[in-house]
């Protein structure tokens, strides 16, 4: 994931990507499935945060809106904001 022309630091997986959206990269084990086809199941299926949404939850997770709000505004995303917003409702 390339942050303007910065990438984050690697995920390393043997996980097939499948989406990215909402900050948020899902991946799927097909190696796993392939290989064991009849114990299918949800585990199967991974989602990784982007950095911008682990230091966001993080913030909010250390009781500082605040400081999840600053963090927003330099990476202004509406699943961002929504996480600020829920915090501050709840």
């Amino acid at each position: 994931v390339f942050r303007g022309l910065e990438a984050e630091e690697p995920v390393l997986s043997s996980a097939f990507l499948c989406d990215f959206s909402d900050l948020a990269v899902s991946a799927a084990l097909l190696d796993e499935l392939v290989a064991q086809p009849e114990s299918a199941s949800a585990d199967l299926m991974l989602t990784y945060d982007t950095k911008a949404l682990r230091d966001a939850k993080e913030a909010l997770h250390s009781g500082s809106i605040p400081e999840a709000y600053a963090l927003v505004e330099q990476n202004s995303h509406p699943r961002l904001w929504r996480l600020v917003a829920e915090a501050a409702l709840g």
